[in-house]
Order: structure tokens, then sequence, then C-alpha cells
């Protein structure tokens, strides 16, 4: 990796105190102590910390968020696990690193301390990107014409009650806007359910905030931070060029009416909040 990694520590690292004292600051405000809400995940840890993998070796956890670099980051950490020697990432395809997240499940690992006392001591990372973003990326790869047939048949029931002629490849955007923030659309599925309710920030003291803005800088130094071999980083693929970003954002903005944009910030206001997205 470029020598300029060897630099830099001290503004990064002021960079990700920033990151989390405002995660602090949002949860502070929202009434429950981190232990408190700790207490209450551990009452069914099984579910709460699906999202969470784990690297015994190194004491390292990764908080996974669908649509938010995690198949690059999933790949990462089979390598970290020993669970593939590929030295090209990107060469491994791309369903490989989601047929094996159950291998690197925090909560399917039984060695070593109890659960709570890795929860607290082992390095956490979490990654985010805009809320806005990452949905309409989910929308494009899940929902839009030749999408995953999957994620489509939940979204088509909501839809074709409002429009009869609705099928599986021609459910739009504002249509699916719609399914996300009325009733229980947000939480029907990881790909559009919330930051907080995947790794709950308020009640984990991630170490590395990483950012898709900053994706780069802060994946290299959470690896070089848990001591990850010196050639493994995190891989460069020709998806980036297809993320979905403030330019692309607009597109799908000037499709939806002002109430519609009124309630998806609604519908994320914690994540907007919590990682300090406008």
């Amino acid at each position: 990796m470029k020598a300029s990694w060897e630099n830099g520590w001290k503004s990064w690292n002021l960079e990700q105190e920033r990151r989390r004292e405002a995660v602090r600051r949002i949860c502070d405000d929202m009434g429950l102590s981190q232990d408190e809400l700790l207490d209450l995940l551990m009452v069914s840890p099984g579910e709460r910390f699906s999202h969470l993998f784990v690297d015994e070796f190194r004491k390292a956890i990764y908080c996974y968020i669908p649509k938010v670099a995690c198949t690059n980051w999933k790949k990462v950490w089979m390598s970290l696990v020993g669970l593939t020697t590929v030295k090209n990432l990107s060469a491994i395809p791309l369903m490989v690193p989601h047929e094996n997240g159950y291998k690197m499940q925090l909560v399917k690992k039984l060695e070593g301390p109890p659960l709570e006392i890795k929860l607290n001591t082992y390095k956490k990372l979490i990654v985010v990107r805009h809320p806005f973003h990452r949905l309409a990326s989910a929308y494009r790869d899940k929902i839009q014409f030749k999408g995953d047939p999957l994620f489509q048949k939940q979204v088509l029931p909501f839809v074709a009650k409002r429009r009869p002629n609705a099928n599986l490849e021609n459910i739009q955007w504002p249509e699916f806007v719609d399914y996300v923030t009325l009733g229980y659309g947000k939480q029907s599925d990881d790909h559009w359910n919330s930051y907080m309710t995947l790794c709950h920030p308020c009640a984990l003291n991630y170490d590395v905030i990483a950012k898709v803005e900053t994706l780069e800088e802060d994946s290299e130094r959470f690896l070089r931070l848990i001591d990850a071999p010196g050639d493994l980083h995190f891989p460069n693929t020709s998806r980036t060029s297809r993320r979905i970003g403030s330019t692309e954002w607009e597109e799908y903005r000037r499709q939806l009416s002002s109430d519609q944009v009124v309630a998806l910030r609604r519908a994320y206001a914690r994540d907007f909040q919590l990682f300090e997205y406008d």
C-alpha cells in the first residue's frame, strides 16, 4: 500500500473521535443508557447481533449493512478469518461472501470470552453512507426492472393495492418510497432497515465509524489498527463507479413529492442525526 498511509494518523483519529462524539451526543438525548440498551439486546442476542462478524484472533468485530460496501467488506473478513486464500479479493464471485456470512457471525462463535465482553472490548467497525443514497441503491439493485424477484415480491402486494396493473418488473421508485415509509416497509428487509436497528450504535461503542465518502482511508486504517496482514486491503472494484451519490440522487429526488421526501427523512431521522448527514 502507499507509504502515505503511514502519515495522517493524528488527523484521522481526531475525525474518528468527532464522529464517535456525534453518535454519543444523539444517543444521550434518547434517554436510555448504553448499559440499559445492551441489557435489552442481550435478551435475544442471536437475533439482535446477527449482523456482527468476528475475527477472534485479532479481537475485531464488523457490523455489515446491506448496500454499504458490505460485499467487499465481507470478502475482506473472509480473508481475515481464513475462509479464502484468494489474494485478489475482487476476483471472488459476488455471492460467495454472502453465502459464507453465517460462518463469520459473532453469535455463532462460542470460543473465547463471553459475548458481552467481546462486545465491550473488541475493536468494532461500522460503515455507513447517506441514508437516501443507500435506499436509492437498494431500489435500483433489488426492485427496479430486472431486479431480484425475491425482493420485488415483498413490495408488489403493497403497490398492487394502489395500482392494480403493477407487476414485478414495473414497480416505480415513488411507489417503493411509499412502501418504505407507510406501515412497516422500512423494517421488512435489511436492505432498507435502519442503521440503528441493524448495528445498535447507541449500545455499542464503535471504534471506527467508516463512511462511504472516506471509505478507502477508513478501511485501510481499520485494517492496520487490528494488525491485519500487510498485503490485505479493501478491494477496488468497477462497481464503485456505479455508486449512487449526490448527483445521481438528484435524479431520484426529482421523482418524489416534497411530502415523500419529508416522510423519508422522518423514517431515517436517527440515521441522519447519528452519522451527521443532511
